[in-house]
């Protein structure tokens, strides 16, 4: 399936490539920048702000036009584009890039548990030279570019549609839909959830079927997606923070001359400011959204989440990820 994906963007790069001029101050050129989250959203906002900066860091000589909501195709298609050079940027979550991370997976260890006490520390370790090393190698696999971290996310957390869960223990028998990533089932399974992955287009359907009984999602997500409208409870329990990024197929990069290039640059850090402010002042209103639409909020004792929590990590150290890579994270804090 990962060949055909690849085959159709490959066609879609050379029409690009045939069809597109290369961008530089010299000349007029529109930007394809894709993602898979619903209108509405952070990376809607991102791209939005980005495409702003970059409209008026150039000029306007480059222009953006933004594809949401899987126009253009789930995670594996828009990756596949973006190597092909298909589409320019693409917005995402700073750890999905482990999906086309050659092993070990050493990124996906920002789907850990707890491996931050908080979105500065998260936010550090992306810029330091550590997060830098493990972000260039998968640029190196994949022919793009990692611009820049674009801001803040909301740390992760669950839903459910008539349970109310303070403790693991409460978890039991509980039917969760969970991000198809092996670090957040076996999280869940420790709690004594079931897990149950899908795809994000079949989140509302899924919770709404009764087929699971609730989900694993950041509040802002929950929020702008308005599934807080088929939950009555969010339980905080803040277990995984992590932030959106910004890659570019490398050879669109390349066609870029040095002025382009510090122009882009720039547009990113300026949307990381933007956003940062913005996803701050989105949690209180996320909270009286909930509360308008009867939903509870729970902040529980972190401890026991905790404990089970790390047991979890340690049966993917030196499997999925470098062996000794949680503690090195959790020491350099």
């Amino acid at each position: 399936m990962e060949d055909r994906f690849a085959l159709r963007a490959v066609v879609l790069g050379i029409l690009v490539t045939l069809l597109s001029p290369l961008a530089s101050f010299g000349g007029d050129v529109t930007l394809k920048l894709a993602h898979i989250a619903p209108p509405g959203s952070m990376y809607d906002a991102a791209g939005a702000k980005l495409a702003e900066r970059v409209a008026a860091n150039t000029k306007g000589k480059i222009e953006i036009k933004i594809f949401g909501n899987s126009q253009l195709g789930v995670a594996p298609e828009l990756w596949a584009q973006l190597r092909s050079g298909a589409i320019d940027l693409h917005v995402v979550d700073v750890g999905a890039v482990s999906t086309v991370e050659p092993d070990p997976k050493n990124l996906s260890i920002l789907q850990a548990p707890y491996l931050f006490d908080s979105q500065a520390q998260c936010r550090s370790f992306i810029k330091s030279p550590l997060g830098q090393a493990m972000l260039a190698k998968v640029d190196t696999a994949n022919n793009m570019k990692f611009l820049g971290y674009l801001g803040d996310s909301s740390a992760r957390a669950f839903a459910t549609t008539s349970k109310r869960v303070t403790t693991p223990e409460e978890m039991k028998g509980l039917k969760l839909r969970v991000a198809p990533f092996p670090v957040f089932v076996a999280t869940y399974k420790a709690w004594g959830a079931t897990p149950t992955p899908t795809s994000p287009k079949a989140i509302y359907t899924s919770v709404k079927s009764g087929m699971v009984d609730g989900m694993d999602l950041a509040i802002l997500d929950l929020y702008f997606s308005k599934y807080y409208e088929i939950q009555k409870y969010f339980t905080a329990i803040d277990y995984a923070y992590s932030g959106l990024g910004c890659w570019i197929s490398a050879k669109r990069w390349d066609s870029f001359d040095e002025e382009t290039k510090a122009a882009v640059l720039k547009a990113v850090q300026e949307t990381e400011v933007y956003m940062t402010g913005y996803v701050k002042n989105l949690h209180d209103e996320a909270e009286k959204a909930f509360k308008a639409a009867g939903v509870q909020v729970i902040h529980p004792d972190l401890t026991p989440w905790k404990e089970l929590a790390v047991k979890a990590v340690k049966e993917f150290d030196g499997k999925l990820w470098e062996k000794g890579l949680y503690e090195k994270i959790r020491a350099a804090k």
